[in-house]
């Protein structure tokens, strides 16, 4: 009949295990009543059966929430780490370009002085920061390249793609 309440057991994953009751069930209830109302019935119907049995009452989406907290934990905290190494790169290409200009003020003094304008000074530095950007990104997946291989074999049944 429709209106008999149903449940359902979870099974897990050895035999013995969801033939006992004292490790723990989880029962889901779907209801058109209020949740408030839902989880002061069972409350009042487990406790006539035994008080001592300790009760956690959640609605689904709460569980569910809870099942996403560790995943979105980790991907706030991946996300975290990518943007602090963006800023640590930026900081180093910025570190790495500054000096390159330091050691090249005369040369640069000397070029404005025969007539370059600010123009051709700032192509002349950006050339520059430009070749060694793309040089350390080819040689950061080269080695990254290299690494993946290393791993590779150390690892059963995992490929670098």
């Amino acid at each position: 009949m429709e209106d008999e309440p149903e449940y359902y057991r979870l099974r897990r994953n050895r035999v013995e295990d969801w033939t006992d009751w004292r490790r723990g069930c989880s029962i889901i209830l779907r209801t058109s009543a209020p949740p408030g109302a839902t989880a002061d019935w069972l409350r009042s119907e487990v406790a006539a059966l035994d008080p001592t049995v300790p009760i956690e009452i959640a609605t689904l989406q709460q569980h569910v929430n809870e099942l996403a907290d560790r995943p979105r934990f980790e991907s706030a905290l991946f996300g975290m780490f990518a943007v602090v190494g963006v800023l640590l790169a930026a900081i180093g290409i910025y570190g790495v370009i500054s000096s390159m200009v330091t050691q090249r003020t005369r040369e640069i003094g000397v070029r404005m002085a025969l007539g370059a304008t600010r123009g051709d000074v700032l192509k002349l530095v950006t050339a520059s920061g430009v070749r060694l950007v793309a040089t350390g990104g080819v040689a950061g997946l080269l080695v990254s390249l290299l690494i993946a291989r290393g791993m590779a074999s150390l690892l059963f049944g995992v490929s670098p793609k």
